[in-house]
């Protein structure tokens, strides 16, 4: 990978964060503006982004990527939420126990992420993302969901899964 091209797309990046700063800074646009921006952004061009990433000729070997892939992120996922349960298991505040074991695990790289793997890395790059995140989604809505739920003991696995398939 080229070191030039991810930092001018971590340059790309902080400049949209300045010119949204300062959009907002200005009152150039309205919340709802801006609520409906990124509504488009996360389910119309994302979306698309990924499905053109896929519009690929089938192959075996791309299969079995994929699914070592999705194995790599499950481990990931499996290990990250036993480190973090283990670190923060002394921390007596309940609140402050289940928000740094979430923050520990859980990234918001699906807003940003897909975006920069097509800008470094092309369709393959987002493939893979696409990967991660689905495994970021699964976990988030099982482990996150059962994390902030107040009675945890109480709380049906089985029925998670089924919400979030």
């Amino acid at each position: 990978m080229n070191i030039a091209l991810l930092g001018g797309q971590i340059a790309l990046v902080f400049c949209l964060i300045f010119v949204g700063v300062l959009v907002n800074k200005l009152n150039f646009m309205h919340v709802q503006t801006s609520n409906d921006l990124t509504n488009i952004l996360l389910n119309i061009v994302s979306p698309c982004l990924i499905l053109n990433a896929f519009e690929q000729p089938y192959s075996n070997d791309r299969v079995h990527q994929f699914l070592l892939s999705a194995l790599g992120v499950f481990i990931f996922y499996i290990i990250s939420i036993l480190i973090s349960h283990l670190f923060f298991s002394s921390v007596t505040s309940v609140n402050l126990k289940t928000v740094s074991i979430y923050g520990s695990v859980y990234s918001n790289a699906g807003f940003m992420g897909v975006p920069l793997a097509a800008a470094l890395f092309g369709k393959a790059g987002v493939f893979f993302a696409v990967v991660s995140l689905t495994g970021f989604n699964l976990f988030n809505w099982t482990h996150g969901i059962w994390l902030f739920s107040a009675d945890k003991d109480q709380n049906d696995w089985r029925q998670t899964l089924k919400k979030v398939f």
